[in-house]
């Protein structure tokens, strides 16, 4: 189903990104997230484009790392999520797949597993304090024996946890779970630090960092400005223009009342293409440099917009967020978060370019 709003990802954009993630951290190696469809942004794509730029991709479940294999990408890839049937462990060794460990249950497959050859390279997660996924710091060193008792396991088992408030002003939270960490014996690289940590942690750097959301151009809130540039432009078609009376009430709930004459534009997208239906009127879009208020409820397949004193024409290109209007701007006003409105728009068309 092709639908009139698309999305433009500017694939320079995100090498600018990455290099400036390593340029943050430059004596450790790179696990560029691309989860989630990269985030919406396309994972196949973006791991194309960051080819030499990272050292390793980190997806979370076994089929996003199907399919980059299937795709070409010939890069370590790290399956966050790990295996949890044999078949899924057959499958990471078919594909030379890299795997978390988070639980007991994951090393006794391990265990019970028939590897004839080298099996997958495995890190093991602890919960530091995230109590989300991960063995307990108590259970680490034992579970990290068993790991490196397996005869078919090629080296060091890594180390890897996940920070709870790295983006957090004001919180004692990841000096205390770094603590944590370092207090673990293990002669494995180890990784700890995701976009907010890279840029506000140096300690948490060590041997691996995993920037998701800094590659995409979205810096983490209570973090320095390291000219990140924007990937994604979600953007539609001005479908009608009308002129509106004052006093006139505009779309559902009639919650936005014209003060005086108005011309209002009708956008061709709406919540049906991942845009916010609880912005409600608080948001801009821009058309070329000039940026123009949202009125009104957004519909499933409509914004209205005040185009008053414009002369932006029927069929001009709107971008709801982009290099002009930003996407936390946006998540900000609808009360989410800059992660949920990318993740939306994977089922728009794509077109990729520098």
């Amino acid at each position: 189903m092709k639908r009139p709003a698309r999305v433009r990802i500017s694939l320079s954009n995100l090498v600018h990104n990455c290099r400036q993630a390593r340029a943050q951290a430059p004596h450790s190696s790179l696990m560029a997230v691309i989860k989630a469809d990269a985030y919406g942004h396309g994972a196949l794509a973006c791991a194309q484009a960051l080819r030499g730029e990272a050292d390793a991709f980190a997806v979370a479940t076994l089929d996003e790392a199907l399919e980059l294999r299937d795709g070409g990408t010939q890069d370590p890839v790290i399956v966050m999520h790990g295996a949890r049937e044999p078949v899924e462990l057959e499958s990471a060794i078919e594909q030379n797949l890299c795997l978390v460990v988070h639980d007991s249950e994951q090393i006794a497959l391990l265990e019970q597993a028939q590897v004839s050859g080298m099996g997958p390279q495995l890190w093991l997660k602890v919960n530091t304090g995230m109590s989300r996924l991960g063995i307990n710091p108590e259970q680490a060193e034992s579970c990290l024996a068993r790991l490196q008792a397996l005869p078919w396991h090629p080296g060091p088992v890594g180390l890897m946890t996940h920070l709870a408030c790295a983006g957090e002003s004001d919180d004692d939270t990841t000096r205390i779970q770094l603590e944590r960490f370092a207090k673990i014996s293990s002669t494995g690289e180890r990784s700890a630090a995701n976009s907010a940590a890279v840029l506000r942690y140096p300690e948490s750097h060590l041997d691996w960092t995993r920037p998701g959301l800094m590659l995409y151009g979205i810096t983490p809130d209570h973090c320095p400005s390291v000219g990140l540039r924007p990937v994604m432009t979600l953007e539609a078609p001005l479908l009608t223009v009308r002129d509106c009376q004052a006093g006139n009430r505009l779309g559902y709930g009639a919650t936005y009342t014209c003060a005086s004459d108005m011309r209002v534009g009708l956008v061709e997208a709406g919540y049906a293409d991942g845009y916010p239906h609880a912005s409600n009127g608080q948001t801009e879009v821009a058309i070329g440099t000039r940026h123009f208020p949202t009125l009104g409820r957004v519909s499933m397949d409509l914004i209205a917009i005040d185009l008053t004193d414009s002369d932006v024409a029927t069929g001009d290109w709107v971008e709801l967020w982009g290099s002009q209007i930003s996407v936390s701007e946006v998540a900000e006003e609808s009360n989410t978060i800059a992660y949920e409105l990318l993740t939306r728009v994977a089922h728009l068309h794509h077109g990729y370019g520098n």
